[in-house]
């Protein structure tokens, strides 16, 4: 299982690890570590003591010291030897005295550095680990040289290995010429070998070299044939079993490339034929089990299930520790996945991970668990099985491509992207360019869904992509997808390189979700900007893509730009906006809005405008927009609902201090005019006098008075507005409703027999600046009253001042025919 790493040290049974301390200093780093078992009913125990640098340790018997691997007499007795290893360097702090049954241990400071010191209690041998005779020319100075491992065998059982022997011959054996000895090949019994030819050695290292690089045909061929040459070779056993091996690995790549359409090999018959001949003739051939995997294989690929199931009750019964009988189960539990048994699959799947200490085999299982759970929909479980490879072994994915490919596909296949990408990740930087699974890998990781998550590196794999795989027939996904990640990366551009990549996107993804993405990021940063014709401009291109959040960009420039309209009193961009876009309610400033409406002539959306106002709270509000509202009944024609709303609004503004009803007054005199009740009119004008006294308002008023006045022939009304109109223009030094308001003056004065007046009145007019129509009745008017009272000379005077005026006008055609009746 995955879940219990084995800290244990195997070599024969299970040891329990002991570990004492492991310390270091500046200069270097030691390990003392003890592993003890049973053998024989007998308890051992191997102390290790390993350094970073080199060190010495030696056998002290009495008051001699002997160096490491020798036999010495009294060793059959514990209590005669110790073991002092010395080893340069300081201590960072004391460590304890160790003291067991079977030893004692010390360790103490010395000159430079420190002394172990071990003491036995029971038989024991100190071995140099890392001794070899080629060290040196010298066997008998190769035992003496300083090694970074030593350990310590304590067993009753080395007492008689290393009892007391006697002298025997010694002598040096020394060979300077070759410090590297050789004896030459061994059989497989590790005996030199000695063959009368030579070839089927060189045929064996050829197809152990072929098969490693993975050239099965290859292999097939050569060991086919070389097994037919050397019918009686030590290695004929090797020959089959790379031969059944390469039809095995040959036939599982036929079947992983059957979707490419190529012509198949039936490599199955032959391994079926190769593995039954096999297993009779290599019974106790260490590859017994792998044969039988193979063969149990063969079988499931057949179709011959009663066969697989006998090779693999074999395999269970008789190799129950073989790695290659959970690897048999495994495979007949891809079988039983393949043919839709995924839940009796995923039992034995589980079986296997929960029964073996290989952490291979169980990352194995737990990919096809992971595969099976996801084929189940039950993604939870699949991704906790991911987990435990990742925190357990991961270098399995890393080591094993095919099936971390297949397991980040099938989590990929599941829109769990972000496991896939887990695993493509450690597969591509596990691989390089010429391994096939780097393309792969590197081009999910460029093309994940998930890209935009990660932007900077997904940006980096497709930048990649395109350099290391520019012909690839996926390069044209790679290119688009690199576009659509520019909208996730900052390439630090100007707004103005931004609006031109956006353009160019546009321009060659017309209608996909590319172009929609440049023209939103487009109006985006125009918005940003503050340019907001340029997005209204786009207007056409956003509403063909009906896409809700650009439109609403859309609607938020028209809005922007509405409310910058209606600030500078652009009434006619204003309404432009209104009506293409809807903005209306989005206005802020509502008197400039109500201002433009009443500007354009558009009374009915000012009225409307005038709703939310007149049912303020507030007073001074509300009497503001009674009185816009009367404003606009009144230019709708609407004379009696104007009128009562100006009354409504001067109600308003008498019940709260400093409130203005002037513009209520004006259009409730207005109203009255057109309603012909003149009289209240007139009164109306009054109470605007006294809020407003000498002002514009009222001069218009008393314009508007005269005229209803003079039009209805009211002369002595006519007479006294005219008379106030003129008065208040000369105290506010205007001139806004002459000359007209002075003709009315003149004429009600000449109808009611004011001549003088009405003379006076005339000639005030004549230094002024006058239009040559105005100048021209002037004149014919002075003329006119001064004929009736007999001052001809100063009528003829004014007459031919007319006369000689260079306009044509209807007066100056008078003043002619005055002056054919003064000839007369």
């Amino acid at each position: 299982m995955l879940e219990f790493a084995k800290n244990s040290v195997i070599i024969t049974l299970m040891f329990r690890v002991l570990l004492f301390f492991i310390f270091a200093s500046s200069s270097f780093g030691l390990s003392i570590t003890l592993n003890n078992g049973k053998t024989g009913g007998n308890d051992y125990y191997i102390l290790h003591i390993e350094n970073e640098r080199e060190f010495s340790c030696q056998v002290k018997i009495g008051n001699n010291y002997y160096p490491p691997d020798a036999r010495h007499d009294g060793a059959q007795q514990a209590v005669d030897r110790e073991y002092h290893c010395y080893i340069e360097g300081t201590l960072k702090e004391k460590i304890a005295d160790q003291h067991l049954p079977f030893m004692d241990m010390y360790i103490r400071a010395s000159a430079n550095g420190f002394l172990i010191q071990v003491i036995p209690k029971i038989p024991s041998r100190l071995v140099n680990v890392e001794r070899h005779l080629f060290r040196s020319d010298n066997t008998k100075q190769a035992g003496l040289l300083k090694n970074t491992h030593y350990t310590i065998v304590m067993d009753k059982q080395t007492g008689i290995a290393l009892a007391h022997t006697k002298p025997e011959l010694d002598f040096p054996i020394v060979y300077p010429d070759l410090v590297l000895p050789s004896i030459g090949a061994l059989d497989f019994n590790k005996d030199p070998l000695t063959l009368k030819r030579e070839g089927d050695i060189t045929e064996y290292i050829t197809i152990k070299n072929l098969y490693d690089a993975k050239r099965y045909d290859d292999v097939i061929e050569i060991s086919t044939e070389a097994a037919k040459r050397y019918p009686n070779s030590v290695f004929m056993s090797e020959f089959r079993l790379y031969l059944a091996r390469s039809l095995y690995m040959a036939d599982e790549e036929q079947k992983k490339n059957a979707e490419l359409g190529v012509s198949q090999i039936d490599y199955n018959t032959r391994l079926l034929a190769e593995a039954k001949a096999w297993v009779r003739s290599y019974a106790s051939d260490k590859a017994y089990p792998e044969m039988l995997f193979m063969l149990m294989q063969a079988y499931i690929n057949n179709d011959n299930k009663n066969e697989a199931d006998y090779t693999l009750s074999l395999l269970m019964t008789e190799h129950e520790k073989s790695p290659w009988m959970k690897k048999a189960l495994l495979s007949y539990a891809d079988s039983m996945f393949a043919s839709d048994r995924i839940i009796d699959s995923i039992r034995l799947y589980e079986d296997v991970y929960y029964m073996t200490d290989e952490l291979d085999i169980a990352s194995l299982a737990a990919t096809r668990l992971a595969i099976a759970h996801l084929r189940q929909n039950e993604n939870e479980k699949a991704k906790n099985y991911l987990q435990k490879i990742l925190s357990a072994n991961v270098n399995y994915l890393a080591n094993n491509k095919d099936n971390a490919l297949n397991l980040a596909d099938a989590f990929k296949d599941n829109e769990l992207n972000a496991e896939a990408n887990k695993i493509y990740k450690i597969i591509f930087e596990n691989t390089s360019k010429k391994d096939p699974e780097y393309e792969i890998a590197l081009r999910q990781l460029a093309l994940s869904p998930d890209g935009a998550q990660n932007s900077d590196d997904t940006y980096s794999y497709l930048m990649l992509y395109q350099v290391d795989f520019p012909n690839s027939d996926y390069i044209s996904l790679i290119n688009i997808a690199l576009d659509r990640m520019f909208f996730n990366v900052d390439l630090n551009q100007t707004s103005q390189a931004l609006h031109a990549s956006y353009a160019d996107l546009m321009s060659r993804y017309k209608g996909s979700d590319i172009y929609i993405r440049a023209l939103k990021e487009d109006i985006k940063l125009y918005f940003k900007e503050g340019d907001y014709k340029q997005i209204l401009a786009l207007k056409d291109s956003i509403r063909d893509t009906n896409d809700t959040e650009i439109k609403a960009v859309l609607t938020n420039a028209a809005i922007e730009l509405a409310n910058s309209s209606n600030q500078q009193k652009n009434c006619a961009m204003l309404m432009l906006l209104i009506d293409e876009y809807g903005v209306e309610p989005n206005i802020k400033d509502r008197y400039k809005l109500y201002d433009c409406y009443m500007r354009q002539a558009r009374f009915d959306e000012a009225l409307a405008t005038t709703s939310v106002g007149v049912e303020s709270g507030d007073l001074n509000v509300r009497t503001d927009w009674l009185s816009n509202a009367a404003a606009a009944l009144y230019s709708l024609g609407r004379f009696e609902e104007a009128l009562k709303a100006a009354g409504d609004a001067i109600y308003e503004a008498a019940r709260v201090a400093y409130a203005d009803p002037s513009r209520a007054i004006y259009y409730r005199f207005y109203s009255l005019l057109r309603l012909n009740r003149w009289q209240e009119a007139l009164d109306a004008t009054q109470g605007l006098e006294n809020i407003r006294g000498a002002h514009l308002m009222l001069i218009e008023l008393y314009d508007a008075a005269a005229k209803y006045a003079a039009a209805n022939a009211l002369d002595s009304i006519a007479l006294s507005y005219a008379k106030k109109t003129i008065d208040m223009q000369a105290r506010l030094k205007i001139s806004t409703y002459s000359p007209e308001i002075d003709f009315i003056y003149i004429d009600t004065l000449k109808r009611i027999g004011d001549d003088e007046a009405a003379r006076i009145g005339a000639l005030k007019l004549l230094p002024g600046a006058l239009s040559p129509d105005a100048k021209a009745r002037a004149l014919y008017a002075a003329a006119e009253i001064e004929i009736k009272k007999g001052l001809i000379a100063s009528a003829k005077e004014h007459i031919q001042e007319c006369i000689s005026m260079p306009v044509n006008t209807p007066w100056k055609a008078l003043c002619k025919e005055q002056n054919e009746l003064l000839k007369d």
